[in-house]
């Protein structure tokens, strides 16, 4: 989807255009259709890409190809006709992930796994891979979109819910012992909290407070500075707390300095996100960041208190990034205008603009405090909170968000007799006069 036109005064000059800081560099990438995924092998000093191509620079390479800092080259011997939307190294193999199903490529051949739906995604923890889609049953192993790998042995995941209405798990990350899903699946309560991201935590499927908000697809999940950031396609005037682009500390949803938005005020979305030095880049479509204070066209940076972008405006999305040979590779699809779907950016932490910094971290993580005790608990709650606010309702929450108690008007130093409520996790929600919410976990022996 082309996002902005491309500027008329685009000159080339050899293989590289130079903006006013960096150096945009050709890697005579050109191809037909785009470039999806990229990863890097830092051992053996390999770019690997996936997509929708057949060939590279003359190359026949079917949907994947190989870079090693000079030339392209295909990959294995037999070919894929489908698009790829994923790739994974793990364990000295390669995984790919797409529409025609999983693939594991070892010694230049690549081996099919029976598969019944997509395969969209996967990461890895120790020697488990976990295998995210809207894939039903690999090798005769049934699953509701997530799965579990070990040793070529595919597992369903402890508990995973069964009342889902859709499914199509895109990303997942381990964070503070936890677990987290991310994509555009629903279950059949349209209003569960669950809906599109949600957190394993040992025992129960929980929602990240009142989840995000709207009709959102959660593309992306990375930790950066001990936080949770979370990517995707939601917005502010949904009722979330930034565009595109959130933090979760484990407890509650924080702003990422407003976020990146689209063209003339549209939404935009991220597709893919990287933690790079000190940096958090994020490729998406997007013209935009800290609302709409500075440009960027589809690729920026974020330190934790201001965003960067570039100068060049890019004719098309960029869906990925990956760091490789000294330089930001980025991908998409005709991203000079020439038919280059992969290029580098060489000296990608010189930037031509800047945003207001914030100082939004530190006045959230002190402003307020929500506090409840003991936690866990098999009976009674002892719930305090900051004494300069003052409180219109607090409600108990189950693992669904439905309310199971309700105080309005709640006095400071309250307790709270939990002894009918069943074992598992349980949130704590206030609702303050100003009516922002806050909220908190707690545990029923």
């Amino acid at each position: 989807m082309t996002l902005i036109k491309l500027l008329s005064s685009l000159i080339f000059l050899s293989s590289c255009f130079s903006s006013f800081a960096q150096t945009f560099a050709s890697v005579n990438a050109f191809g037909n259709r785009y470039a999806r995924s990229m990863v890097f092998d830092s051992t053996n000093k390999i770019l690997y890409v996936v997509g929708d191509f057949d060939s590279i620079q003359g190359i026949t390479v079917k949907r994947v190809a190989k870079y090693n800092g000079s030339t392209w080259d295909s990959v294995f011997n037999n070919h894929i006709s489908q698009f790829i939307e994923n790739i994974h190294l793990f364990d000295s193999s390669i995984y790919l992930h797409g529409n025609y199903g999983f693939y594991k490529v070892n010694n230049d051949t690549a081996l099919r796994y029976s598969t019944k739906g997509e395969t969209l995604n996967s990461i890895q923890k120790n020697d488990t891979m976990i295998i995210l889609g809207d894939v039903t049953k690999i090798n005769g192993v049934d699953f509701n979109g997530v799965a579990k790998m070990v040793n070529d042995s595919f597992f369903t995941f402890k508990g995973f819910p069964q009342n889902l209405s859709w499914i199509n798990f895109v990303c997942a990350k381990y964070y503070k012992k936890n677990f987290y899903v991310g994509g555009n699946f629903h279950f059949n309560n349209s209003s569960d909290y669950r809906n599109d991201i949600m957190l394993f935590d040992g025992t129960s499927w929980l929602p990240l407070a009142e989840g995000i908000k709207g009709d959102p697809w959660v593309n992306d999940l990375i930790v950066f500075k001990d936080e949770l950031y979370v990517a995707g396609n939601f917005s502010k005037s949904a009722g979330n707390v930034s565009d595109n682009l959130m933090r979760w500390d484990g407890e509650k949803w924080l702003d990422a300095g407003g976020g990146v938005s689209g063209p003339f005020g549209s939404y935009g979305q991220i597709f893919e996100m990287k933690v790079i030095d000190t940096l958090l880049f994020v490729a998406g479509a997007f013209t935009h960041a800290a609302n709409n204070e500075i440009p960027a066209s589809g690729i920026a940076a974020w330190n934790g208190k201001r965003w960067f972008s570039y100068s060049y405006t890019f004719p098309n999305n960029v869906v990925s990034l990956e760091y490789a040979f000294g330089g930001l590779f980025i991908s998409g699809v005709n991203l000079w205008g020439n038919g280059e779907i992969i290029m580098k950016i060489e000296n990608p932490f010189e930037f031509d603009f800047k945003s207001t910094p914030t100082q939004i971290i530190e006045n959230e993580k002190t402003s307020f405090y929500l506090n409840v005790f003991p936690n866990p608990t098999d009976k009674n709650i002892l719930i305090n909170w900051s004494n300069n606010k003052e409180a219109k309702s607090l409600e108990i929450l189950n693992h669904k968000g439905m309310e199971i108690k309700r105080i309005n008007s709640p006095s400071n130093n309250l307790q709270i007799d939990l002894s009918d409520l069943t074992s598992g996790s349980y949130l704590v929600k206030m609702t303050l006069m100003d009516n922002s919410i806050k909220l908190t976990q707690i545990i029923k022996k």
